[in-house]
């Protein structure tokens, strides 16, 4: 333990902040006080609150402080899908109040995660941080606020921001068999739908069988006369006009059945227009959802609209990193969008290999 006795007492404030992520409908749980385990919003803003006055038996290297104050809220953003949780910890001592008010918020939102993980196991963690301390010698450092961007930096519409992209791509491409076995597969851009194109979409998990791919093959000719309206290279940056929107739009309705969704349609259809079809799974979609919930869109309920829509969404965010994207995609010999694809899934799905 640092010896803090030649250090002058002053007053010390800390704030830190964090969010928790997760599904309308757990959301609405938490507030309106229907979850299995009671009052979620409560209980974390006093487990925070008992966190904080423990900090130095968690952290080994801590000193015990006598501290004056401690404030912990709890704020649902219903647009985000999460909760935003404040923890600001005040003492007059030798040395900050940082890690306690980092230590409230963490244990504010595994609380949270604790009493609402039976409703949905994919809640989300993130973010937490320390934005402001005064006090000693340092005085008050400001540490929110509008930060440049880096240069290997996206920015989300969701305000998130991705850091180190090209090294988070590499490592992606160099744990996940997907990028030999699906990504580095040449396919020609025609107006042609095969099999063998059908069955790429496999690799990453499809998991569609001889009937499934049969039955998609059934619709290739009307796949093929939606792709004549979309040029080869096409690119989405540019921005789908009505026109193009349309033809995407009756390019998902010729691809999507009853045994195909958006998310395996969108596999197979990347490869014939990369440029311009992202692969829209699950983690994606979620991270759709979550774009349209702050901007007040209502996603279309029909599964080729509700794509068509996702792709316009994505596209503001292909706009703005266009120049990191494309940077990055002509590397690894993909598309922009595939790039963008990439980034976001490992943003929402974190697996184990990138923790």
């Amino acid at each position: 333990m640092v010896d803090v006795s030649a250090k002058a007492e002053t007053a010390r404030q800390a704030v830190a902040k964090g969010s928790v992520y997760m599904a309308p409908e757990t959301l609405d749980l938490a507030v309106s006080g229907r979850a299995a385990k009671g009052d979620v919003l409560t209980t974390a803003q006093l487990a925070g609150i008992m966190a904080a006055k423990r900090t130095h038996e968690l952290i080994p290297l801590c000193h015990p402080l006598p501290l004056t104050g401690i404030e912990v809220s709890l704020e649902p953003d219903e647009g985000r899908g999460a909760i935003d949780i404040t923890a600001a910890v005040r003492t007059t001592a030798r040395t900050g109040v940082e890690m306690e008010a980092l230590t409230a918020v963490s244990v504010a939102a595994l609380t949270v995660y604790d009493m609402l993980k039976a409703a949905q196991r994919d809640i989300r963690i993130s973010d937490i941080r320390l934005v402001r301390k005064t006090g000693g010698k340092s005085g008050e450092i400001e540490l929110e606020g509008e930060r440049p961007v880096g240069e290997d930096e996206l920015i989300l519409q969701t305000g998130e921001r991705i850091r180190n992209c090209h090294s988070e791509v590499a490592r992606f491409y160099e744990r996940d068999a997907s990028y030999r076995a699906y990504d580095l597969v040449a396919v020609r851009e025609d107006d042609v739908l095969r099999e063998d194109e059908v069955r790429l979409a496999n690799r990453l998990n499809a998991r569609m069988g001889s009937a499934i791919v049969t039955d998609v093959m059934r619709r290739a000719g009307r796949v093929g006369d939606a792709l004549t309206g979309i040029p080869p290279g096409a690119p989405l940056g540019d921005g789908p006009g009505r026109e193009v929107e349309e033809r995407l739009l009756e390019l998902f309705r010729s691809a999507v059945g009853p045994y195909v969704g958006i998310s395996r349609a969108s596999k197979f259809l990347h490869k014939k227009r990369p440029n311009v079809v992202p692969i829209l799974d699950q983690f994606v979609m979620r991270y759709v959802e979550r774009v349209a919930r702050m901007q007040k869109i209502r996603l279309p309920g029909e599964q080729p609209e509700r794509a068509v829509m996702a792709i316009r969404l994505l596209r503001k965010d292909l706009v703005r990193n266009v120049d990191l994207l494309t940077k990055i995609g002509s590397e690894f010999r993909v598309s922009p969008v595939r790039t963008l694809d990439i980034l976001i899934w490992l943003s929402e799905y974190r697996p184990v290999w990138s923790r």
